[in-house]
């Protein structure tokens, strides 16, 4: 998608190391605002990184799925659990 080409493509000849500390320090902050967030404002509309729009929920509910699709095709290219 042309999201994740942009952002592979900006980071390319980052070290590693680099890369890695901005992934977690990112997730930490959507955890941390997730947990902040009371329920009643998860039907909220936000908007997402890629330009789209989305209920809070949704947002939820698609950051989960793309995690597990990057992790099944990070296991698949190791060849990790064949």
């Amino acid at each position: 998608d042309p999201y994740n080409a942009r952002t592979v493509s900006e980071r390319s000849n980052l070290p590693l190391e680099r890369i890695r500390h901005e992934f977690h320090a990112t997730r930490q902050v959507l955890k941390d605002t997730i947990w902040r967030l009371p329920a009643e404002r998860y039907s909220e509309i936000a908007n997402l990184p890629w330009g789209d729009r989305a209920s809070i929920a949704d947002m939820i509910r698609i950051f989960s799925h793309h995690e597990h699709q990057h992790y099944a095709e990070i296991v698949a290219h190791m060849g990790l659990f064949s």
